[in-house]
């Protein structure tokens, strides 16, 4: 019985290409030995290097195994430079928001009889490299000019006032018209709402 086939993801593709490169005296039966892989795996893995190093560059999940292009790959693009700018602006994105804008975008583009099912969403995260997760934290740097008036404005401010008598109230807030708490956003990238 043969041995089971086993998938690559584009990652470790990617390495691979760099040690075959990177050895140019040796064999690829000896590399593929080396490696761990059958020759033709080996061979078929250079064979389509161009490709696998543009789609590695490209494609946002590196532990993907397969480069086929989506269905929808126009409307896929088009959803993911807004998604990008959406995060860049630290704008919390859900599954709801995120169904809404594909969908209008799809109108957009003539495709009546899209439905933004789970599973495409799901399918659009993985290929995208997209996780959802809780947002936290403040991580943006301190308006100097703020901080400064405040300095100059806060001694009046408690003037009369006994030490015992003043609470920080950095931490409250208003829960009117809240945003999501969690968000979809790239694997690996810090997640904070400021």
């Amino acid at each position: 019985m043969g041995e089971k086939q086993k998938n690559i993801s584009l990652e470790d593709k990617v390495s691979i290409i760099k040690k075959v490169e990177a050895s140019p005296g040796v064999s690829h039966v000896e590399l593929a030995k080396q490696l761990g892989l059958a020759p033709s795996t080996l061979n078929t893995i250079m064979k389509n290097r161009s490709s696998i190093m543009e789609g590695f560059e490209n494609c946002g999940n590196s532990k993907r195994t397969r480069l086929k292009q989506s269905t929808y790959d126009e409307m896929e693009k088009v959803l993911l430079t807004w998604f990008q700018q959406a995060r860049a602006a630290n704008i919390p994105i859900n599954g709801t928001i995120l169904k809404e804008k594909v969908l209008q975008i799809s109108l957009q583009l003539g495709m009546d009889n899209f439905k933004a099912s789970n599973g495409w969403i799901d399918k659009f995260r993985q290929h995208h490299g997209v996780v959802y997760k809780l947002e936290c934290g403040d991580s943006k740097s301190v308006d100097e000019p703020t901080v400064a008036q405040w300095i100059q404005t806060l001694p009046n401010l408690i003037q009369g006032y006994k030490l015992r008598d003043i609470y920080n109230a950095d931490e409250t807030g208003m829960f009117f018209n809240l945003m999501p708490d969690k968000t979809f956003t790239f694997r690996g990238e810090n997640c904070t709402w400021w």
